[in-house]
């Protein structure tokens, strides 16, 4: 569940910037802001996708994990 909760606010960062509302502090995602600033909004999503594990769904206390 962390982890869906982690990919959430990296697709938010790239998408709404430092100023989206995220589950964790940005502090946390020094290394992969700086990662995705190369990459196109669409790149960046699916390599987020291709290191998911997937995650059964439920309810959750983060934002954007069903």
């Amino acid at each position: 569940e962390e982890e869906a909760a982690r990919a959430y606010d990296l697709a938010a960062l790239k998408y709404w910037g430092v100023s989206a509302p995220l589950n964790f502090p940005v502090s946390d995602y020094g290394k992969e802001l700086e990662k995705m600033q190369e990459m196109s909004r669409r790149e960046y999503l699916l390599s987020i996708r291709r290191r998911s594990k997937g995650f059964a769904k439920g309810v959750s206390n983060y934002r954007g994990v069903s």
